[in-house]
């Protein structure tokens, strides 16, 4: 499974679910879908050589984020920054999964969780801010190459049953420190689950 929505660097918008945009495409709709997939996830990869892959497309902007106060994360009633707003999901993202192979290998399930940054790619997610000159341009990643760091996420032998870990080309990196916290998994995973109204599916 792989979960790679997102927008960057939006204005101010609160979705229909009263959530702020970036948070609810960046991170929340990933933990909802994942939620939702999982038990089937976990059902169909039982008896399976070769473990269930959860991966997540976080980014490297995940350094820039924190998440030790998220009570108005959801929202950001007080303030704004969409540089901010995005950092912050994008690390809520890499925190999530980590806890989330967490919980898998301690339910004794063979599915793993992995996040990753694809590379800086000129695509349409960029709308919203100034267009990269072209000698930038130049140093960016194609999509093809952005797209070999999710495949080697998703099927690599290399990785086979190492969840909780972070991949830059391909190769393991550490991310925020904040992501490793398992007091912050927590807060911010039981937090995402009361404000989608949902139940945990890991016991």
């Amino acid at each position: 499974m792989q979960s790679l929505a997102g927008i960057m660097f939006t204005p101010y918008e609160l979705t229909e679910d009263g959530f702020e945009s970036q948070f609810q495409v960046d991170y929340l709709s990933h933990f909802l879908l994942t939620e939702l997939l999982l038990p089937k996830m976990i059902e169909s990869a039982k008896n399976n050589e070769k473990a269930g892959r959860i991966v997540n497309v976080s980014s490297a902007a995940n350094w820039s984020g924190t998440i030790k106060d998220i009570s108005q994360i959801e929202t950001r009633s007080t303030e704004y920054n969409m540089y901010k707003a995005y950092c912050d999901a994008k690390l809520a993202q890499v925190a999530a999964s980590n806890y989330l192979d967490m919980k898998l290998s301690g339910a004794k399930t063979n599915v793993n969780a992995y996040s990753l940054h694809p590379g800086a790619i000129p695509t349409e997610l960029g709308a919203h801010v100034m267009k990269p000159p072209s000698f930038l341009k130049k140093l960016m990643r194609t999509t093809e190459d952005g797209a070999d760091v999710i495949v080697c996420a998703a099927a690599s032998p290399e990785f086979e049953k190492k969840g909780g870990i972070f991949l830059m080309n391909c190769k393991i990196e550490t991310p925020n420190a904040e992501a490793a916290d398992e007091g912050l998994q927590k807060q911010l995973w039981e937090k995402s689950l009361k404000l989608l109204g949902i139940k945990e599916q890991i016991y």
